[in-house]
């Protein structure tokens, strides 16, 4: 009389958010960050990616099934399209915190082992759009062509505002 035995498989997964406060937690008053490309290598070989997932309106994602032999690491896409970045790392992988960023600057967690039938729903990774700037130089133009020409001299002292499109009353 023989008898089978299998090890349970394991998962993980969680969310992606937008942290407008940019200090690497997911707080409850920040939106979920949906569209995200997330991929699962082994943590031996972070070439090889094991599977892909897109987070969904919700900023979730979840890899299951996994061999609770291995050790695996996450990464998520560093940059999106729209220009947005990683946040800050707060944590790792291996803390099982739920609310902070897991991903490193360069987007990959820290190794992450799993036990057999364990479900680690603690993997997050927070975004941000990273600030802007803009200016220049005022000028003396000479030659009235809207354009400053060599030997066109700077001017110094003049005051320049900045307003809100949306509210030109409003100095930023």
């Amino acid at each position: 009389i023989d008898a089978g035995y299998i090890l349970p498989t394991a998962s993980l997964g969680d969310y992606t958010f937008f942290d407008a406060n940019e200090n690497g937690i997911q707080d409850s008053t920040e939106d979920p960050f949906p569209g995200i490309i997330v991929n699962l290598y082994d943590a031996t070989d972070t070439t090889v990616i094991l599977a892909t997932d897109t987070t969904d309106a919700t900023g979730f994602y979840e890899f299951t099934d996994l061999d609770p032999n291995l050790d695996y690491v996450i990464e998520f896409e560093t940059t999106t399209d729209d220009g947005f970045t990683l946040t800050t790392q707060s944590g790792n992988a291996s803390d099982g915190t739920a609310d902070d960023s897991d991903a490193d600057a360069t987007g990959f967690t820290d190794v992450i082992d799993l036990d057999p039938g364990e479900n680690d729903p603690t993997i997050d990774a927070g975004y941000i759009l990273p600030t802007a700037s803009l200016g220049d130089y005022t000028f003396i133009d000479a030659d009235e062509d809207g354009i400053q020409d060599a030997g066109e001299a700077p001017i110094a002292g003049i005051i320049v505002n900045l307003y809100d499109a949306a509210d030109l009353t409003t100095i930023i």
